[in-house]
């Protein structure tokens, strides 16, 4: 005859809910350190056309618009709000699609110009916003644990 034996531990009951709420709060941590990185990249991106600041992307490399912009021929001086209210709107959108199991999710950039925003030209000054967004990360995670201090 065999002994079969049933372990039961009160204290671990609940612990399952315990644990999906944290690993699953984890989804939502990676967004908010998203959305904070695209705050940083939105704020110090320059708008004259609005070509740049509309050409704003963030993936997961699954998929990314192929295609390049231009300014050439659009009008200049451009309200800045609109363009950067926009591009919140639509890349806080991304985000939110974006798949949870991807391991790598990127932010970039599709216009012609963007390498000269970034590091400057002859005739431009270095804007580098995704620099100054790769340069905030630790504090943008830090702020973002910190609003999740109650797990």
């Amino acid at each position: 005859m065999r002994t079969q034996f049933k372990l039961i531990d009160k204290r671990l009951s609940g612990s399952r809910d315990v644990l999906d709420s944290i690993f699953g709060a984890f989804g939502e941590m990676k967004k908010d350190v998203y959305r904070g990185v695209v705050d940083v990249v939105v704020s110090k991106s320059p708008v004259d056309t609005g070509t740049y600041m509309d050409s704003h992307d963030v993936y997961d490399g699954r998929s990314r618009a192929a295609t390049d912009n231009s300014s050439k021929g659009k009008p200049r001086n451009r309200p800045r709000e609109a363009h950067a209210g926009a591009a919140l709107d639509r890349m806080y959108a991304q985000i939110d699609a974006l798949d949870p199991s991807a391991d790598k999710v990127y932010i970039g950039n599709r216009s012609h110009h963007g390498m000269v925003v970034e590091y400057g030209g002859p005739k431009t000054p270095a804007y580098a916003p995704y620099t100054q967004g790769r340069a905030a990360v630790g504090r943008i995670i830090q702020f973002v644990l910190m609003g999740y201090k109650k797990l």
